[in-house]
């Protein structure tokens, strides 16, 4: 979607794809999106969100998202795969989300003064690198604000977190709560992680 607004939507949906799968939408570029519901089962390689695979200059108010998400490469949220320059507040997301790097219980990758705010996480997050159970990677001024997280996470590589894996860029975070699980299946003699997304 481009320059849309859409609102009051419910959704229930299964979908298979490459790149880009969303549980609303694939793409969210200059869109606002507000009472939003999806349930979904998604899969695919890379880019999937339960809501939105990848939000650009958009706004999401007031959602909820119960997603089966599974991605055999990189970056995967329960809202949003990766987010810039937009905004997302009043957000709940349940159900279990795996893949490899960068995989959040909100979103895989917050960048380019992005903000959350009352956020909600719970489930299973399985990740390898970059696996975060709110936020998988916040970067270039975004900001994660009053957000609380439940979910179970479990990680085979460094860095990941109950929370937020990694944080960068004159970034911020503020009052957050957790009763999170960290799981760790890193190895006794881990190879280096990979690069974080602003090194692509």
């Amino acid at each position: 979607t481009r320059e849309a607004r859409l609102e009051s939507i419910q959704s229930n949906v299964s979908l298979t794809g490459h790149s880009h799968v969303g549980g609303l939408v694939a793409l969210a570029e200059r869109t606002t999106m507000h009472h939003i519901q999806v349930e979904s089962t998604i899969s695919g390689i890379t880019h999937a969100g339960g809501i939105a695979a990848e939000m650009v200059n958009s706004t999401l108010n007031n959602a909820v998202s119960n997603s089966q998400i599974l991605v055999s490469e990189n970056i995967a949220g329960g809202i949003v795969g990766k987010m810039s320059d937009s905004l997302i507040s009043n957000a709940k997301t349940t159900g279990h989300i795996t893949g490899g790097n960068h995989v959040g219980g909100i979103a895989g990758i917050v960048t380019k003064a992005s903000k959350l705010s009352s956020v909600v996480s719970t489930g299973v997050i399985t990740g390898n690198a970059y696996t975060g159970g709110l936020i998988a990677e916040l970067s270039s001024r975004s900001q994660l604000l009053n957000a609380y997280t439940t979910s179970e996470v479990v990680c085979q590589a460094a860095p990941c977190a109950s929370v937020l894996a990694y944080i960068h860029d004159f970034s911020t975070v503020k009052n957050i709560y957790t009763t999170g699980t960290l799981i760790n299946e890193i190895p006794e003699n881990p190879a280096p992680p990979p690069a974080s997304s602003e090194d692509d």
